[in-house]
């Protein structure tokens, strides 16, 4: 629903020769829940709100997920952040931010009822923060011996990075 927001998926997609469905306006969030109610085998998803297996390569190795994922959670102080590690395709790519289908509706309704005002920010277990495992940085977090500074700051950067990939930015 917004290209410029959702500009890395969409351009992953292309890179891998998948192509998304573009939905902008008022009446399509109704129309696709009025498809998938009529067709049970269809499930429309947000291009933001998992990774297909077609953008994927071999599986992800578990020990990067194991030591990065501890990490993420401390150095970010977000206990309940799920952290995944994918072997993705596509190396330009480091981190991103997936958020749940069922969260994304629930902020499209609140949007579409006028509750701006209850514009909540998402739980932390409601939002995965994705390493690609392809991406040098990732390999340097999860295998070279890092200065404390440096590895705080890889972090918090990598995650900032995935948050405005995902987000326009707030005034702070």
């Amino acid at each position: 629903s917004d290209k410029a927001a959702q500009s890395q998926y969409i351009k992953l997609f292309k890179e891998n020769g998948l192509c998304a469905v573009y939905l902008e306006h008022s009446i399509d969030a109704p129309f696709i829940s009025h498809l998938e109610y009529q067709n049970k085998d269809v499930k429309f998803m947000r291009i933001d709100s998992d990774l297909s297996a077609a953008l994927k390569g071999a599986e992800a190795d578990k020990s990067y997920e194991e030591k990065l994922s501890g990490l993420f959670k401390t150095i970010l102080h977000k206990d309940k952040l799920k952290v995944t590690v994918e072997n993705l395709k596509s190396q330009d790519v480091a981190s991103m931010l997936l958020i749940s289908e069922e969260s994304r509706r629930m902020q499209e309704m609140m949007k579409m009822y006028n509750m701006q005002g209850m514009n909540m920010p998402l739980p932390e277990d409601e939002v995965t923060l994705v390493l690609n495992q392809n991406h040098p940085l990732i390999d340097t977090l999860a295998h070279k011996d890092l200065d404390e500074s440096t590895t705080e700051l890889l972090c918090a950067q990598l995650y900032d990075l995935a948050q405005l990939a995902n987000h326009s930015l707030s005034t702070e």
